[in-house]
């Protein structure tokens, strides 16, 4: 299967501009990833790409995640 795509350019702000002002705490961060993780498990998605997915959205924790909520330790639940 081939997939076309469009530019790799996008005009917005960086994930750290966009989400400055949220505040997102790292308990935030996990209840998205996991809605989002459920999400794709109820509609079907196969296994190996909700993995995929997953670790490219934990690549953006550190970018996501305000520096002051930030917890090295933190184990998600």
């Amino acid at each position: 299967m081939t997939y076309s795509s469009g530019p790799n350019v996008y005009p917005g702000r960086g994930m750290e501009g966009a989400h400055e002002e949220l505040e997102v705490t790292e308990l935030e961060f996990d209840v998205v990833r996991t809605e989002i993780k459920a999400t794709l498990y109820h509609v079907g998605v196969r296994e190996r790409e909700i993995r995929e997915l997953m670790e490219i959205i934990d690549m953006f924790r550190g970018e996501v995640v305000a520096d002051k909520h930030r917890d090295e330790s933190w184990v998600a639940p």
